[in-house]
């Protein structure tokens, strides 16, 4: 990477140099702007030029992203927006049976066989409404008591 620098560095400032005392060699006049066009080019050149070995081919590494690792992002992110939809869901029929606001944490599966299902509720609310609950993650979300885990809150 320090070689690829100082490459194009030293034909950058080469390439200025050299149009810096054609400029002052030439008299003022029409040819001051066929001398701009051509620095220009041989700048745009010099930028390239490092960027490709004398086949044409591209000599700069371009980092790979492993296509895994982005899908494992993705699926996380998938599945934690779907668990957090899945937990407000839970906190509405909770609320339309009950009357009672409640927070909710809803834990979902990323096994193959049991994508999405809802593996663990963990829900916080006032005592009291721990039977309606049970009976709302049975019923509507079908979620065994067993995976329900109740907090009482503070309030």
């Amino acid at each position: 990477m320090i070689e690829f620098l100082k490459s194009m560095t030293m034909s950058v400032a080469g390439i200025i140099v050299f149009g810096s005392v054609c400029e002052m060699i030439l008299p003022d006049g029409s040819f001051k702007k066929y001398l701009h066009l051509a620095i220009g080019l041989m700048l745009i050149l010099a930028f390239l030029s490092p960027l490709s070995d004398r086949e044409g081919k591209a000599d700069v590494e371009i980092p790979k992203i492993e296509a895994e690792s982005v899908e494992d992002v993705q699926s996380e992110d998938v599945l934690r927006l779907y668990a957090n939809k899945l937990g407000k869901r839970v906190e509405r029929e909770i609320k339309d049976r009950t009357g009672t606001d409640t927070e909710v944490s809803c834990v979902v599966s990323s096994e193959e066989k049991t994508f999405g299902a809802i593996e663990k509720l963990e829900i916080v609310c006032t005592s009291g409404i721990e039977d309606e609950i049970y009976a709302v993650a049975r019923e509507v979300f079908d979620v065994p008591r067993e995976r329900v885990v109740i907090y009482e809150s503070g309030r």
